[in-house]
């Protein structure tokens, strides 16, 4: 997931070493909900995977991100 991890260090601007398991919505201060909808966007063009509104809700950690986004370029 090395092009969803380059995404995410984008928006949040943080280091890609800083991403992983621990990276969760109500802990990462970058991952506040504005900068939750920049993530979904910015991965909905470059990685071609569109979410539902209640998939996009249900994101709670880097984990759920990851999980729905392989399941999403399987499609």
């Amino acid at each position: 997931m090395k092009d969803l991890n380059i995404i995410i260090s984008e928006v949040f601007d943080i280091e890609e070493k800083e991403i992983g398991p621990e990276l969760k919505r109500n802990i990462t201060p970058e991952w506040d909900s504005f900068n939750h909808l920049i993530l979904i966007s910015e991965i909905e063009t470059k990685l071609e995977a569109k979410f539902s509104m209640s998939e996009v809700e249900e994101i709670l950690n880097y984990n759920d991100l990851v999980e729905l986004v392989k399941i999403k370029k399987q499609l």
